[in-house]
């Protein structure tokens, strides 16, 4: 079974955030973003005092509203993962917002060969036969796991097969299962804000070893196939 990574994330959670400081210019001139990015034309610039969302096409994107800065990478390859080094930036450029809890989100695609043979390894994986099954009319389901570790809680979930492109540049699409992984560390309770942000830049700086361990369970979760 071929295994890639299929997106990531890092959502931090700020207490009245100003959604209308989003837009290319601001990134640029604070160097958050390299200048030569091309924004990504099929989706639009949004900027509002509610809501604001901009995407480069090297896949970078941003979401903000009042109490959350999200930035995605729907395609990370090998180590190339610029989303920590982006959000640290971000958080030094506006250091007097009052930011709160952080996540680091990753995104694993099991490929399989059609979407039954994925249907079939979730079963066979995760799903005894009981009373739940109703006699053969479970058709899909979901499950989740959350782990309490040293410094953080990881909820993992996986969801019903389906077919997507993974690259846009494939043809077709893919069966596949994916595997979603939240790390989640709260730092509202510090009172000093430079030293919460600097709890901050550690637990971003430290990405590696969240991916390390999501990629542990997910040896675990899939048998190591």
């Amino acid at each position: 079974m071929e295994k890639i990574d299929a997106g990531f994330s890092i959502v931090i959670t700020a207490l009245n955030h100003n959604p209308t400081i989003l837009n290319p210019d601001f990134l640029i001139r604070n160097e958050i973003v390299p200048s030569d990015w091309p924004l990504d034309n099929s989706k639009p610039i949004l900027t509002t005092p509610a809501f604001s969302q901009l995407a480069f096409g090297v896949g970078i994107s941003f979401q903000i509203d009042s109490d959350r800065i999200k930035i995605s990478d729907s395609a990370p390859t090998g180590e190339i993962f610029p989303v920590p080094e982006i959000a640290a930036k971000f958080m030094e450029t506006l250091p007097h917002v009052n930011y709160q809890a952080l996540g680091i989100n990753f995104d694993r695609a099991l490929l399989f060969s059609d979407v039954e043979s994925a249907r079939l390894f979730q079963r066979q994986a995760y799903l005894k036969d009981g009373p739940w099954n109703m006699s053969g009319a479970l058709s899909e389901f979901v499950a989740k796991f959350i782990y309490t570790l040293e410094d953080c809680q990881c909820n993992l979930s996986f969801g019903s097969p389906k077919k997507v492109k993974l690259d846009s540049s494939e043809d077709e699409p893919r069966p596949i299962l994916v595997l979603s992984a939240n790390f989640h560390r709260h730092f509202g309770k510090i009172g000093d804000l430079e030293q919460r942000i600097d709890a901050f830049k550690k637990a971003i700086s430290n990405w590696e070893s969240d991916k390390a361990t999501f990629e542990s369970i997910t040896e675990k979760l899939t048998r190591g196939e």
